[in-house]
This record gives C-alpha cells, sequence and structure tokens, in this order.
C-alpha cells in the first residue's frame, strides 16, 4: 500500500513538473552522517535538540508528508531503515 502511494505521488509530480525525471534506485541504502568536531560542545548540543525536537514534536514528518506525500516514518519503514 505504502509502496503505491509513493508511485502515485512519483508520477503526480513528474506530470507536474515537466523537467523533473523519477528514477529508481540504483544501489543499497546509505546512511549518511554530520561530522562535528566532538568538542565543539555548543553545535553538538545544538544539533542534539534539533533532532530531538522535530522527532518529539512531529515537524519531520509533518513536513515529509507535505513534500513527499507520505510521512518520515512510513519512507523510513518502506525502505527497513527505522527499527
Amino acid at each position: 500500500m505504502l509502496q503505491q502511494k509513493i508511485a502515485i505521488k512519483a508520477i503526480t509530480e513528474v506530470q507536474l513538473y515537466p523537467n523533473l525525471n523519477a528514477s529508481l534506485a540504483m544501489g543499497e541504502l546509505q546512511f549518511l552522517g554530520w561530522a562535528v568536531d566532538k568538542d565543539n560542545k555548543m553545535m553538538v548540543s545544538l544539533l542534539k535538540r534539533f533532532f530531538d525536537h522535530t522527532k518529539e514534536s512531529g515537524e519531520m514528518d509533518s513536513l515529509w508528508q507535505e513534500e513527499y506525500g507520505v510521512s518520515l516514518l512510513e519512507y523510513s519503514e518502506l525502505l527497513g531503515a527505522m527499527e
């Protein structure tokens, strides 16, 4: 069901924007990270607060829902990226 929602959203977006291309993933899921100097306590604290806030508030899920038609949680579950 979720895969169908993503496919329908992709088709809709491609139709709305003629210069947009839809493609299938070409490789395995890769995880990204941010390198932060461990001694930069202020940056570490700000990033932790940012991720805690967006997780607790549901803000990131809302942004993903608005932009992609599925929540970040749904998308992550589809990819098997969340526990």
